[in-house]
């Protein structure tokens, strides 16, 4: 297809009937971008900007969405001298986008690539770990022992827990405030963590795979 025939191709598909894409357009696509970047990358943005600026971030780019879904709207209803094929495209781009910010489950595709790249890993540390602590006491569910796992764990810091019958470790995907976490839990026995260890109040448990479980505290 000759670069002529592509741009003719392109317009009649977006069904544009000027020049160029008309700037609400770009608006619309700009600001769905960010906010699919936003809702996929939240928790990475979490350790990075902090549990108090990352929502701020995440609010005023939703703003700004919505902005520019008003123009599109405007742009869309608005009586041109003429009548216009284009006016439509950004907000029907825009419902697009709105929809898959709506009903497409982020934290869940993140929280499975997670645990899918740092698998080994992480099941490495942790029976290491295990083995080097067998000969332990038991400590207290409300009081776990902090080891560092840089680059495994949230914060840097995993929590390791012994109780009479069991060993397990703890990964944080989120480390929040006070009782406020959640993250991966490796079981040496492949039992489910209780409601009150790691000092938590465990409203999920989810079993992965043998010995892997999905908990969150709030």
């Amino acid at each position: 297809m000759q670069p002529g025939s592509m741009k003719e191709w392109a317009f009649r598909v977006f069904d544009f009937d000027r020049e160029r894409p008309p700037a609400v357009f770009w608006a619309v696509a700009t600001t769905s971008l960010a906010g699919l970047l936003v809702c996929f990358f939240r928790w990475s943005l979490v350790g990075i900007l902090t549990v108090f600026v990352e929502p701020m971030l995440e609010i005023g780019v939703f703003l700004v969405f919505g902005a520019s879904l008003v123009w599109a709207a405007v742009h869309a209803l608005r009586l041109f001298r003429g009548l216009r094929r284009n006016r439509f495209t950004p907000l029907l781009l825009a419902i697009a986008a709105l929809g898959v910010f709506i009903f497409v489950p982020f934290t869940k595709i993140y929280l499975r690539i997670d645990f899918a790249r740092h698998l080994q890993a992480r099941t490495a540390a942790a029976q290491q770990l295990v083995v080097s602590r067998a000969s332990m006491p038991p400590n207290e569910r409300e009081a776990p022992d902090l080891i560092p796992m840089a680059g495994l764990s949230d914060g840097g810091e995993a929590m390791y827990l012994r109780t009479q019958t069991n060993q397990m470790v703890f990964f944080f995907t989120f480390r929040g405030i006070l009782e406020h976490f959640s993250g991966f839990v490796y079981s040496a026995t492949d039992a489910a963590p209780e409601t009150d260890d790691f000092g938590g109040n465990l409203i999920e448990v989810d079993h992965l795979r043998p010995h892997w479980y999905w908990v969150a505290s709030i």
